[in-house]
């Protein structure tokens, strides 16, 4: 990583605050991108209360969470981002031949309706940046006015997140066959992100 290691006692008084509350919260460690925020902890502190949000309180669907981060994280190749969310992808019954699928910037093959809708809707934001009718019209029908813009929204906060861990070279190690190559030397439970 570009930065050196983070050591509380070095910080300064509101990096020492914001790394206390960061720790505290449901993350229960500053970890990630937080490695680099703490530097500017006026953008830590809103970056983690909009990331609670996202993450932790807004009503979208897990899984439709989790589709979101791995997309993005596959977009910008950010293989930090890719270690951390594909098993909770998993854990929230996204299918591993799925996660797999897109690692490799495959289309996937859903069962779920949701999933199916989600993977369309964010495919066309993310890779086009635009988004269809019928995608926006699909997602609305899904997920209602509130969940299209959550949906948005964690798009956007892990396109930052991905943006920082990428730009500090966090968990970049083996990033040129990463997100390219088959077989069990690429699976996202045996990489090494740190």
């Amino acid at each position: 990583m570009r930065f050196g290691e983070l050591d509380r006692d070095t910080l300064n008084p509101q990096q020492q605050s914001t790394y206390d509350r960061i720790a505290d919260g449901p993350r229960g460690a500053v970890r990630g991108p937080f490695v680099a925020w703490i530097r500017s902890p006026e953008f830590a502190d809103r970056a983690e209360a909009l990331g609670n949000y996202l993450r932790f309180e807004s009503t979208l669907p897990l899984r439709a969470k989790e589709l979101a981060v791995l997309m993005v994280a596959r977009s910008w190749r950010a293989a930090f981002v890719w270690k951390a969310h594909a098993p909770l992808a998993v854990d929230a019954g996204i299918p591993e031949d799925a996660v797999e699928a897109i690692r490799l910037g495959k289309p996937p093959q859903f069962d779920d309706e949701l999933d199916r809708v989600a993977y369309s809707f964010l495919a066309e934001l993310i890779d086009d940046r635009r988004i269809s009718d019928q995608a926006w019209h699909a997602a609305i029908r899904q997920l209602g006015d509130k969940g299209v813009v959550d949906l948005l929204g964690i798009t956007g906060y892990y396109c930052m997140v991905a943006s920082t861990v990428v730009g500090v070279e966090l968990g970049t190690g083996g990033l040129d066959t990463f997100f390219n190559s088959a077989g069990e030397d690429c699976a996202y439970k045996d990489f090494d992100a740190d």
